[in-house]
């Protein structure tokens, strides 16, 4: 049972965006307006790790690496998997161009 909790927690993506919130006020009320700004060279990350690929037949390392490019922004990252017996555990780090930082991830996935 507790395996299908798991499951089921692991099975949606949280997405999270920031903003910033501005208050604008007259003379009759005041509203709350919201922006939020896209990161562009995120996003491009997020593309090139989901081209990550790992073959479930072997018990060897594996290595995999994924492209992203997203509104003139690129991004490249690198992975490792091994599986053992049912489990395939993966890692990687992306980096993002033009600017100096780094993504990582880790995973797993199993049979039953």
């Amino acid at each position: 049972m507790i395996k299908y909790i798991i499951v089921f927690l692991f099975s949606f993506p949280v997405f999270a965006g920031g903003g910033h919130t501005t208050n604008v006020t007259n003379n009759y009320y005041t509203t709350e307006s919201t922006t939020i700004q896209s990161n562009n060279s995120g996003i491009a990350t997020a593309i090139s790790a989901s081209q990550l690929n790992f073959n479930w037949g072997t018990t060897a390392l594996q290595g995999s690496v994924g492209y992203g490019n997203y509104d003139n922004e690129n991004a490249i990252t690198f992975g490792l998997g091994k599986r053992f017996g049912r489990v395939l555990v993966n890692g990687s780090i992306g980096s993002e161009s033009n600017t100096d930082k780094y993504s990582f991830g880790a995973g797993a996935s199993w049979t039953f």
